[in-house]
Order: C-alpha cells, then sequence, then structure tokens
C-alpha cells in the first residue's frame, strides 16, 4: 500500500540491533518529539489487572480487560473482578462482568452472576483471531483456521452468518460507518483488506499489501480504520477512503513494529493517539500523538501497553487512557 504523500518527519536510523530479547537502539526509552508536552499520572495500578488489551467506558468506572480477566476500576481501586478460571482467553467484556472468549476449538461465554457455558465450533481446526462488537447486538465473530470467519450472537452462541476466506489472520472491528451497526476488518491471504457488516456482507474492499491494521477507539464518534504500512500512518472511513496520512517519526522502520491501538479524541476527533509494539522480547511501546498533519508527541515507553482510549472518566478533550500491565495511565497534554 502506498499513502499519498503527505508529512515527511522520519528520524535517522542506525541499524536495527534487533535480537528476541534485545531492543534496538532506536527504542531505548525517551521523548522524541515534545510539541505538546504532559503530565503522566496513574488512574489505577493493581497487580491483578494483569496485561490491560482493553478499556471501555461503564459511566464513571472502567472496564479494564486482560486475555485472563476483566476489572472494573472506580475512584483509583478495582472494585470487582471476574476471570476465565480455565485455558482460553477473553476476547471481551460488559460493565456487568459478563464476557466472552475463545480456547483452541471453543467459544466460552459467562453472564453476569452465572456459570461459563461452552460451545465447540472448529472441532479439531484452530480458532483463530476474534473480534466482539456490541451493534445490533452483543456478537463475535472468529476465524476458523483460515477458511472462514464465523460470527455469532455472545448472548446464545447461535450463529448468525459465515464468510468464506482464505483469510490472512487479522480482524479489527468498531463503528466505521454512521450507521447504528458496527463493521469488521479483516485481511485476506491476498493482502486485501475487507470491510464485513454484522452479518457478513462485503461493504469495501482495498488492496494494501500487509499492514497491521486496528480500528480506533472514540467517544460519540464515527471510528476509523487504522492502517500502518511501509513506515507511514493511514486513517480510513468505512468505505476505505483515505482521511489521513502522516509519516511515523519514530519505529517506523524498524523491523517487526505494528500498531496494537488508536484513539481519536480531543475537539471533533482532531487528535489520534497510536500505540506501536514490536518483538514481545523487546518490551518498548512507542507512544504516538498527532493532530491533524503534525505530529504533537513521540515517546517510547519502558514496557508493555496494548491500549490507548478516550478519557473514558474524565471526558477531557486533552487527555487520553493508556493501558499497560497492572497500570492504567492518565496522559494530559500541555
Amino acid at each position: 500500500m502506498s499513502f499519498r504523500a503527505a508529512l515527511v518527519l522520519a528520524l535517522p536510523l542506525l541499524g536495527y540491533g534487533c535480537g528476541g530479547g534485545f531492543p534496538p537502539s532506536e527504542l531505548k526509552p525517551r521523548i522524541v518529539i515534545d510539541r505538546a508536552s504532559a503530565t503522566v499520572s496513574t488512574v489505577v495500578r493493581d497487580s491483578h489487572l494483569g496485561l490491560v488489551k482493553e478499556l471501555r467506558d461503564c459511566r464513571g468506572a472502567i472496564l479494564a480487560v486482560s486475555s485472563r480477566s476483566a476489572h472494573l476500576a472506580r475512584d483509583g481501586k478495582v472494585t470487582a473482578s471476574t476471570d476465565i478460571g480455565r485455558s482460553g482467553e477473553i476476547v471481551d467484556a460488559r460493565c456487568d462482568l459478563s464476557w466472552i472468549g475463545v480456547d483452541r476449538t471453543s467459544i466460552i461465554a459467562k453472564t453476569a452472576g452465572g456459570e461459563p457455558r461452552e460451545k465447540t465450533y472448529a472441532g479439531r481446526q484452530y480458532l483463530g483471531p476474534s473480534v466482539a462488537f456490541h451493534a445490533p447486538e452483543w456478537r463475535l465473530a472468529f476465524l476458523v483456521g483460515r477458511e472462514k470467519i464465523q460470527i455469532l450472537s455472545a448472548e446464545s452462541l447461535t450463529g448468525v452468518a459465515q464468510v468464506k476466506g482464505p483469510f490472512g489472520g487479522r480482524l479489527a472491528g468498531g463503528q466505521l460507518s454512521n450507521g447504528s451497526g458496527e463493521e469488521i476488518a479483516v485481511l485476506t491471504e491476498s493482502g486485501t483488506i475487507e470491510i464485513l457488516s454484522a452479518d457478513g456482507a462485503v461493504l469495501a474492499q482495498r488492496s494494501v499489501g500487509a499492514p497491521s491494521f486496528t480500528v480506533t477507539k472514540r467517544e460519540g464518534g464515527q471510528e476509523h480504520l487504522l492502517l500502518e504500512d511501509e513506515g507511514r500512518l493511514g486513517l480510513f472511513d468505512s468505505g476505505l477512503q483515505i482521511r489521513l496520512d502522516v509519516a511515523i517519526p519514530v519505529a517506523g522502520d524498524i523491523p517487526a513494529m505494528h500498531v496494537v491501538s488508536a484513539a481519536e479524541f480531543g475537539r471533533n476527533g482532531a487528535t489520534l493517539g497510536v500505540l506501536m509494539k514490536g518483538r514481545g522480547g523487546w518490551h518498548r511501546t512507542v507512544l504516538l500523538v498527532f493532530r491533524e498533519q503534525e505530529a504533537l508527541r513521540a515517546e517510547v515507553l519502558d514496557g508493555d501497553y496494548l491500549v490507548i482510549a478516550p478519557d473514558y472518566l474524565t471526558h477531557d478533550a486533552n487527555s487520553f487512557l493508556v493501558g499497560g500491565r497492572n497500570v492504567i495511565l492518565r496522559y494530559s497534554l500541555h
């Protein structure tokens, strides 16, 4: 994929040094760009949180989801928790601490206060990446091998639709259109991004190669698909029309760096926050903040951070949340 040229902010990179457990010198923790200073504070720190991969607004509280557990936090403290209690991974949870998850061959769901229910969907085939979405109802989309996407109701565990592949093993979901439903983004084996409706219909296609991608988080507005490829970030709508194209000001040319989370916040969603990760053994995360075409902040964080979100607690247009291992941080821009 080649985005339209817009902004060149590339930093000189002096070699990679990318041993599995040794981060390259370019990923030394530091602030690279500081056009907007930031105050960083701790929203909640608790050893039970695990590595937070999802944050959700719960009206005065925040839901933090990791692979094995989900926690409701209020006033700086974890007030309620649930966990999967077995092999497998929680894909999504709700504010009442109901959740839906997967293991290698089965879907597991737990209602608030109920017992986990399980349904085998893949037989001997491996259940691949999964994504949950909430409109028109709570649904789960997951890959069965790489041959098809199965969409089912998270409430009843009954199938809604199937979409035949082959697919390339990546999924993301969110409210990409202005309608009442949500959509799924999937990469095919041929290097095409497809936008699917909650019922599995193909809404848009675009040839992109093999990028990393995610769907932005946004309060009360249309979300977008963020693609990373060849050192650039592109923001796309549900029709896969480009809305923003910027160069990655750090780590864009380091092998294995990929987008893990993005959020739009500020007035009219004009500020974009992005988290990028490299190899697991590096334990480094790159935080990028853009306002329109300008890079306001680029920072290499020491540790693993998997989710960035609007500030669901204060709703301040100049702050955002970042979830990492056993911690949720607040960045307030000045």
